[in-house]
């Protein structure tokens, strides 16, 4: 089964599930389709995801922390833009620039509003891709008001300003800390060999690897 096929099953309004069935031998019941009224094999995802799970993933070995906490921050700093979410409000996901300090890599910032959901804090999780799309992070933090007028100065930008009609007075400015706990952090290059088979169609499973660890920010 080719994927783009497959996918073009998954897609289609006027594919039902028979047809499905005939033209990609997979044996299944139908379900209501997720877009439409026409039936179509929800089984077909799980097959999917059996079939292509080891020739999409990449091999990951144990990475040091001071290594992949360097690339990690290094990637922030080209790329400062997370998914923010306290853990007691999952609606309350949204992407967020952080302020960053290459000095205090155990906290970062932000500047937000006081009538918006991260107003009430307390712990929260932050996923990361880089620009290259090479680093990625997952880590967990409590967020708090910063009170440091000096800290506010500091982080304060012509970019944070503009939402700010009133300025570092606005009576909405909200500024929060996000005290940095664990992490877990994904690093992994392609390289161009890799890069080249895969737009030649070539199988780069056992050229793709890259490095995890589990670590304290």
């Amino acid at each position: 089964m080719h994927v783009d096929s497959a996918r073009t099953c998954l897609d289609s309004r006027d594919m039902s599930g028979a047809e499905c069935e005939q033209r990609f031998g997979v044996n299944h019941q139908t379900t209501p389709h997720p877009a439409g009224n026409n039936p179509c094999p929800a089984p077909l995802v799980e097959h999917l995801s059996r079939s292509y799970k080891g020739q999409f993933a990449m091999k990951y070995s144990d990475g040091q922390p001071a290594e992949m906490k360097e690339k990690f921050w290094k990637a922030m700093t080209h790329s400062p833009f997370v998914m923010l979410q306290l853990d007691h409000d999952p609606d309350s996901a949204a992407p967020m620039t952080a302020q960053l300090d290459k000095d205090a890599d155990s906290a970062i910032w932000f500047f937000t509003s006081k009538d918006g959901r991260y107003a009430s804090g307390g712990a929260a999780t932050a996923n990361f891709e880089s620009k290259g799309h090479d680093v990625f992070a997952r880590f967990a933090g409590t967020l708090v008001e910063e009170t440091d007028r000096a800290r506010l100065d500091k982080q304060w930008n012509n970019f944070v300003e503009a939402w700010y009609p009133g300025g570092k007075t606005d009576p909405n400015l909200l500024f929060l800390r996000m005290d940095l706990g664990d992490a877990s952090i994904w690093s992994g290059d392609m390289g161009l060999l890799a890069t080249a088979k895969m737009a030649l169609g070539m199988s780069v499973r056992e050229d793709a690897s890259g490095q995890y660890v589990e670590t304290a920010l």
